[in-house]
């Protein structure tokens, strides 16, 4: 009898053998989709999203999820997994509360998905009250449902709302030719009859392990991550553990450079606003506390040192003049402007001031 390692391997190979999907990103798929079968239990489920151009196989990876995936009781059918471009709010978070998991084709135009996302990441934020209609012209009532659904979709674009893309597992979609050796045209009822009923009885027999998922991990970039590492950590699929660590701490480097970038641009945007004068010149300094207790009133609350350290990578002058630590233009005030639009370029920002 195989164990839950080699089977798992062995429809991963299938999986790719369909697909344009390397070995962990199809193991995604599949750790995700036994993960479903403990949904009802854990406090938070990641979203997976599927990415990518026409034609590139998202649609094919949905139908992936739907032959594998825990299915509503409520439902038949796996077919009533889907949910259309076009559904109604209402009509979503109904089919949301019945449970299991569904997928949402051509997310980009489905309205409501984020907040939909937000509830089916977060059972503390799953309940979720519509307006219906009370039988009468102009009468409506408010109609309160929880929604408890795992949840995949696919788009063509990146969500505005950058919570929602920390709620979510990206995996990216690309074309494939199916006839190169090694792959084949996809036989999604092959996925099914050869593989559901191992995950359902694997599923089954880590009922008792759901609970011991932690609901708070150290932060969003591991959280998406704490069910399927959960799952693979079982099989003792140390590959997919490393996979994984690998992008968290990519996923932490990548968001603290972006933070410390949008530190950079709003010290460097305080600073020019406190320096540029009304004639268009540029006054010689400006006191690094001004600057601090600024960008705490724009919600920005940083240390005296950090604006010091940013400012002098940025090309400033920091110095002590009388007690007061103050942030230095050039001596020279022709040079002023030209300095402040060297920087301005550097952070990447822009303002109608610095122009000629």
């Amino acid at each position: 009898m195989k164990t839950e390692f080699e089977w798992i391997n062995e429809l991963t190979d299938l999986i790719c053998s369909m697909s344009g999907w390397r070995e962990n990103e199809a193991k995604t798929i599949v750790y995700w989709c036994i993960g479903t079968y403990g949904y009802q239990y854990v406090q938070k489920f990641p979203i997976l999203v599927f990415m990518g151009r026409k034609n590139s196989g998202k649609t094919t990876a949905l139908k992936m999820i739907m032959e594998l995936a825990y299915k509503s009781p409520a439902y038949t059918d796996r077919k009533e997994m889907i949910i259309t471009e076009g559904t109604s709010v209402p009509v979503c978070r109904n089919k949301l509360a019945k449970g299991g998991t569904h997928v949402m084709e051509e997310a980009d135009g489905l309205r409501g998905v984020e907040r939909f996302m937000k509830q089916a990441f977060d059972k503390f934020s799953g309940e979720m009250t519509v307006n219906v209609s009370g039988g009468q012209p102009g009468v409506w009532l408010q109609d309160k449902k929880q929604v408890s659904s795992a949840l995949a979709l696919h788009r063509r674009k990146g969500f505005d709302d950058e919570t929602s893309s920390s709620r979510s597992i990206f995996l990216y979609t690309t074309r494939v030719n199916l006839k190169s050796p090694g792959k084949r045209n996809p036989d999604l009822k092959l996925l099914s009859e050869s593989f559901l009923g191992k995950i359902e009885s694997f599923a089954e027999s880590i009922t008792h392990i759901w609970q011991e998922i932690p609901t708070d991990d150290a932060g969003r970039e591991w959280e998406v991550w704490t069910v399927v590492s959960h799952i693979a950590n079982l099989t003792g699929d140390v590959g997919y553990i490393e996979y994984v660590e690998r992008l968290g701490e990519e996923d932490i480097a990548l968001n603290t450079e972006m933070e410390l970038e949008e530190e950079e641009v709003a010290i460097f945007r305080t600073i020019l606003k406190n320096v540029h004068k009304n004639n268009g010149t540029f006054a010689p300094r400006v006191a690094a506390g001004v600057i601090r207790k600024e960008l705490k009133e724009d919600g920005i609350d940083t240390t005296s040192q950090n604006i010091n350290r940013l400012a002098t990578k940025m090309g400033f002058t920091v110095k002590n003049e009388g007690g007061t630590i103050y942030i230095k233009l050039h001596l020279r005030e022709e040079m002023r402007k030209a300095q402040m639009q060297t920087i301005a370029r550097e952070v990447q920002y822009s303002d109608e001031v610095l122009k000629d």
